[in-house]
């Protein structure tokens, strides 16, 4: 049964989750705050390398589109220099189990988001306050500070601090108790 399912977010993880819903033949929207020629011409936004797992992951969903051109990292050292004789404080280095690959972030995501629309899914750039990707068509924006996580077991509790909120007319739809629901105004919270 195709579903129609939206993911805001175009990073690493946006974009596996939304270009392999739409191979399963999923109906997906992913919004964006930049265009497919906006990543590829802006800054770096993260880490470059990418492990075991993540490549497994992105030849799994036909993504690893570098592969050929992109030399493999067999290990990694890590070393911080001594404050007082010139020597190493820390000095170690290790081989990995499988070989890691570094692409540019740039590159990897400008074209992953060209995939998702050629393969049938939608893209919309939309930017609020901040530059954040925002859904259309819903009845607030909230701007949120993250202000502590919680360890919950299977998942973790954010609790937020709302910065800035931007409210729309609408009717707002609930889900309680198993069924949908319209919300109406209270008589006394009303304005005159």
């Amino acid at each position: 049964m195709s579903r129609r399912i939206a993911i805001v977010g175009a990073g690493q993880s946006g974009l596996q989750l939304a270009l392999g819903l739409v191979g399963a033949g999923h109906e997906v929207t992913l919004v964006s705050n930049r265009t497919p020629e906006q990543f590829a011409t802006g800054r770096v936004q993260s880490s470059q390398c990418m492990f075991g797992d993540a490549l497994e992951t992105e030849r799994a969903l036909g993504l690893d589109f570098w592969s050929d051109a992109c030399p493999p990292v067999e290990g990694i050292a890590f070393a911080v220099p001594s404050p007082d004789d010139g020597g190493k404080a820390i000095d170690w280095a290790a081989r990995l189990d499988r070989p890691a690959r570094s692409v540019d972030q740039r590159l990897k995501l400008s074209g992953w988001l060209r995939e998702y629309e050629r393969r049938g899914g939608r893209l919309v750039v939309a930017r609020g306050r901040h530059h954040l990707p925002m859904l259309e068509g819903v009845l607030a924006h909230f701007v949120c500070r993250n202000v502590r996580q919680i360890d919950a077991g299977d998942h973790v509790i954010v609790i937020g601090e709302v910065e800035h909120y931007d409210a729309f007319e609408g009717e707002p739809l609930v889900f309680h108790s198993g069924s949908y629901r319209i919300t109406t105004r209270h008589p006394e919270l009303d304005q005159p």
